[in-house]
């Protein structure tokens, strides 16, 4: 895939300046809405696989920010 290079288990993706804005967007609007869901689940395995998903996006966020 063009854009994409492998190191390990980590990847590169070079997006232009319109991409990360719309990307940390999307991504800052699913954050919040895990946030609910989080919020109004009762199973505690389901509650953890939430809190995992959105630690994941915070710090991807946070890598675009860099």
């Amino acid at each position: 895939m063009e854009g994409f290079l492998r190191k390990g288990d980590m990847k590169t993706v070079q997006i232009s300046d319109k991409e990360n804005t719309v990307l940390k967007d999307v991504l800052e609007s699913t954050v919040s809405d895990l946030r609910a869901e989080i919020a109004h689940t009762d199973s505690p395995f389901f509650k953890d696989q939430l809190r995992e998903k959105k630690e994941t996006l915070l710090h991807i966020l946070k890598e675009l920010e860099e």
